[in-house]
């Protein structure tokens, strides 16, 4: 599955929430995640 599709998905299931905040929180949970990931702490 691609970020894409993930927000895609999301979208159509969560119609009260717009394309751009559904993007933006994809993107920060990725974003933070890949973080704790290369630190190493989790």
């Amino acid at each position: 599955m691609t970020k894409s599709e993930l927000i895609e998905i999301i979208a159509q299931k969560q119609k009260h929430l717009s394309y751009k905040d559904i993007e933006f929180a994809v993107k920060t949970m990725i974003e933070q995640m890949a973080q704790t990931l290369s630190s190493g702490v989790w």
